[in-house]
C-alpha cells in the first residue's frame, strides 16, 4: 500500500502567488488589490512621504512580478511582499542619504552638513536598523506558526483583533492570550 504524503494547506495569499508563478496575471491583481494599502503605509512608514510611498509600491509590486518564477511558499506571502517592501524603503533612504551627502560635500559649509545630517537616517543607523530586523525575524522564526502570523497581522499589517480572529478562526480572548504570549516568546528571544 503506498502512502501518499499530505498536501500543505496554503493561505489564499500563497495560492494566489503560486498562480502568478504559473503564469495568472488575474491573480497578480488580486494580490496587488488585497496587498497594497498596506504596503503603501509600510514604506510611508519608512520614507515618510505619502506620494513616494504609493510609487515605491508599484516598484514592490514590479519586483514581486519580476520574480514570480523564483517564489517558494517558505513563509507567508505577507511576510515576503512586506520584507521586499521594507528592502525597498531602506535602499531609496540609502540612496538618498549618498545623494544627499554628495550634494552637500560639493556645494555645503560644514554647518549645513551637519544639520542635513540630522534629517536622513546614516548609514550607521540603517545598518542597526536591518541588523535589527534581521533579529527580529529569527526570533518571530521561532514562535510558533500562529503565533508567528498573529504578530504578523498585528504589527505588519496593522489589524484589528477582531480582523486577526477572522484570519485564525479564533475568538477575541483568543487572539488576545495568543499575542500576549506570542509578546512574552518575543521578549525571551531578543533579550
Amino acid at each position: 500500500m503506498t502512502h501518499n504524503p499530505p498536501t500543505p494547506s496554503y493561505s489564499e495569499d500563497v495560492r494566489l502567488m503560486l498562480a502568478v508563478k504559473s503564469g495568472d496575471d488575474a491573480a497578480m491583481d488580486q494580490l496587488y488589490q488585497r496587498h497594497r494599502e498596506r504596503v503603501v503605509k509600510l514604506l510611508y512608514s519608512v520614507v515618510r512621504d505619502a506620494d513616494l510611498a504609493r510609487d515605491l509600491s508599484q516598484d514592490v509590486f514590479l519586483t514581486i512580478f519580476q520574480v514570480r518564477h523564483k517564489y517558494e511558499p517558505t513563509a507567508e506571502f505577507s511576510t515576503w511582499v512586506y520584507r521586499i517592501a521594507l528592502n525597498r524603503g531602506l535602499k531609496w533612504l540609502r540612496t538618498q542619504r549618498i545623494r544627499q551627502q554628495e550634494s552637500l560635500d560639493a556645494v555645503a559649509p560644514a554647518t549645513h552638513r551637519k544639520l542635513a545630517a540630522g534629517r536622513i537616517p546614516t548609514p550607521e543607523s540603517l545598518l542597526l536598523s536591518e541588523e535589527r530586523s534581521q533579529v527580529i525575524e529569527s526570533a518571530l522564526g521561532r514562535l510558533p506558526q500562529r503565533q508567528r502570523r498573529a504578530v504578523q497581522l498585528h504589527k505588519w499589517e496593522d489589524r484589528s483583533y477582531h480582523e486577526i480572529g477572522q484570519e485564525l478562526n479564533c475568538s477575541l480572548t483568543a487572539v488576545k492570550s495568543i499575542l500576549f504570549r506570542s509578546y512574552a516568546s518575543l521578549r525571551e528571544h531578543l533579550a
